[in-house]
């Protein structure tokens, strides 16, 4: 399987001021757009560094000519049209030892364990984005091998070995390996529609492990079930409100619930959110940099983030509790970047212009791998206790 090494014509009229909701490019440009950065994204997967610039040098190009067509308006605003760049310019390998169709495979994660693969036996990465599910399951194999094949056509399933994970390693480097690992994976080798990433929780072991996972990354999901066990007690669970989260009889009724819900929303203007894990900062366009969590928290008290964008004064609202630092990733989906940008930390009030870049955009495609546009950044950000200035890196 391929693997990551270092890190796993435009419409001619202006749009008003309300985010961009549909693609204004035609086919043509996003195909112009798509082959070189799939070239980028395959030489980048096989480090090979002077194609990746050349690639990158090709993009640059283009965008610099669509703005001229655009007349003003920066390509790289039209968040919409770079969703489907991203999403469609890869390609995808049809065959190999890794793309067995129609069938159950199990995957090596080196030190930390393995996983099964599921393709649909009409798989086909040249026309269709996949929806999937990572199943949390004592014998995944059997699960699978129940499900119809109505079911196993429409996604792709993968089925970290959890059965000898104890729950105390979870969290730690080895639970994250085997449990997030395979999301990564199979992001980079097939084509897979991380807008609709679900997850399955069966029996006691893999309900509270999912229910774990639901509460740390609630934004990597579109909906979360438990069948057939108990989540206990879980850290962070009120995160569970991010996101649907049900109880279903069976795999089966859990996989069909799913295909009846919206793919996740990548760019709420306002959640809340509790920080449960020193590993894990990052929730949708907001990454907490410097946090405190466990036994540096009062006992009572938890390391929350409350943020709320209002797009028509332009204003982010950032309140932070035993949060000190955070990153902003960002796009004229949520504010309007050509506009300075007033952010609220605190209750103390920050004017930030900020710049849109393809490097940022492609950078921050690496770091989150799910499709996402963030053409511009605030690298570091201070959320003040007392009076103090931010720090902008």
């Amino acid at each position: 399987m391929k693997r990551i090494h270092s890190f796993i014509a435009v419409m001619a009229f202006a749009l008003p001021l309300a985010a961009q909701s549909e693609p204004e490019m035609n086919s043509g440009d996003i195909k112009k757009l798509g082959k070189p950065f799939g070239e980028w994204v395959d030489a980048k997967i096989e480090s090979d560094h002077a194609k990746a610039s050349e690639m990158l040098l090709k993009l640059d190009d283009i965008v610099q000519k669509m703005d001229k067509k655009l007349k003003g308006r920066s390509a790289l605003s039209l968040v919409r049209d770079w969703e489907i760049v991203l999403q469609t310019g890869r390609s995808f390998d049809r065959s190999g030892p890794d793309v067995k169709k129609g069938k159950v495979i199990e995957q090596d994660l080196g030190a930390y364990g393995t996983f099964l693969i599921w393709l649909p036996a009409g798989y086909n990465p040249d026309k269709v984005n996949y929806p999937g599910i990572l199943l949390l399951d004592s014998d995944p194999q059997a699960t699978i091998d129940g499900l119809t094949e109505e079911t196993k056509e429409a996604f792709i399933i993968f089925a970290p070995m959890i059965s000898g994970l104890d729950k105390s390693a979870l969290m730690e480097e080895e639970g994250r390996q085997l449990i997030i690992g395979p999301i990564g994976r199979c992001t980079v080798a097939y084509r897979l529609d991380r807008s609709r990433l679900f997850m399955i929780g069966k029996g006691d072991q893999g309900a509270s492990f999912a229910a774990a996972y639901a509460a740390v990354l609630p934004h990597f999901f579109s909906g979360v079930a438990f069948v057939e066990g108990e989540t206990g007690e879980v850290k962070g669970a009120a995160n569970h409100a991010m996101l649907p989260v049900e109880k279903q009889d069976s795999v089966e009724a859990a996989a069909t619930w799913m295909l009846g819900l919206e793919a996740a929303n990548k760019y709420p203007t306002s959640f809340d959110v509790e920080l449960v894990e020193p590993w894990q900062g990052v929730f949708y366009w907001v990454q907490a940099v410097k946090y405190d969590t466990g036994k540096a928290v009062p006992e009572g008290e938890s390391t929350r983030l409350k943020v709320s964008v209002d797009r028509g004064t332009n204003t982010i609202t950032i309140d932070g509790a035993y949060v000190y630092q955070v990153r902003l990733m960002l796009n004229d989906i949520l504010v309007d970047l050509d506009k300075p940008i007033t952010i609220l930390r605190n209750g103390e009030s920050y004017s930030y212009q900020a710049s849109r870049s393809l490097g940022t955009l492609l950078e921050n495609y690496v770091g989150l791998l799910d499709g996402s546009v963030y053409p511009a950044q605030l690298h570091r950000l201070d959320l003040p206790t007392e009076a103090e200035e931010p720090t902008d890196g």
